[in-house]
């Protein structure tokens, strides 16, 4: 079984992210980096002080 190595530039990624109008009206944005049958992997900015108070997801975290 082949597997690949995926890199991403998290700086380059979460400037990008900043700039679009979730980031500017909501608490956070976020980007899927990567999804298949058996995960994904997000990518999640949030504004200084932003609190999660909750997170229920029936997928490993």
């Amino acid at each position: 079984m082949r597997k690949e190595l995926l890199i991403f530039d998290l700086p380059t990624l979460i400037e990008k992210m900043k700039l679009e109008h979730f980031w500017a009206e909501g608490e956070l944005n976020a980007m899927i980096l990567l999804k298949s049958t058996d995960k994904q992997i997000v990518l999640t900015t949030l504004h200084e002080g932003t609190e999660i108070k909750s997170f229920q997801s029936n997928d490993l975290i």
